[in-house]
């Protein structure tokens, strides 16, 4: 019987050795498979960054949409505020001032106050729209960083 193999297929009888076949190069060459292995984990690692900067990509263009309406707020707050807000507050102290007790100087402080408490209240809102812009920013952040991990968990397991 000349060249027999053993059940499992993977020596040669006639040569009298334990030596691997050839169809069984992945056992005499280990470092083929890390090559190979080490391939796949570079190709992974980088579709997986490239999809994490489309997001990131994809959520800064957003935002800028996003900060459209709460920069045209505060810039409309800002002209009102510098422009036609000093013509029509001495207009109303002035009336205030006709139609009350009031001295001419008291009725402006109360115009001016209630000036202030529009202006304040406008800037308020325009900060609350500012904080909302970056959130998918934040998502796409913490999705990166839990890929992250993710990859991390995966090569200490196949180290250990």
């Amino acid at each position: 019987m000349v060249r027999q193999t053993s059940l499992n297929g993977r020596y040669e009888a006639d040569r009298g050795s334990t030596e691997p076949v050839d169809s069984d190069v992945d056992r005499r060459q280990p470092s083929a498979g890390v090559r190979s292995s080490t391939a796949r984990l570079l190709s992974g690692l980088s579709d997986l960054f490239e999809v994490q900067l489309t997001l990131l990509r994809q959520d800064a263009r957003a935002a800028v949409r996003r900060s459209v309406a709460p920069v045209v707020l505060a810039v409309c707050a800002i002209v009102v505020l510098l422009s036609a807000m000093p013509v029509a507050l001495l207009g109303l102290s002035t009336l205030l001032a006709d139609s009350s007790n009031l001295s001419t100087a008291g009725a402006r402080l109360v115009v001016a106050g209630g000036a202030t408490t529009l202006a304040c209240g406008l800037g308020f809102v325009a900060i609350n729209r500012f904080r909302k812009i970056p959130e998918p920013m934040i998502e796409s952040l913490e999705e990166l960083a839990k890929s992250a991990r993710q990859l991390r968990d995966t090569v200490a397991r196949s180290d250990g």
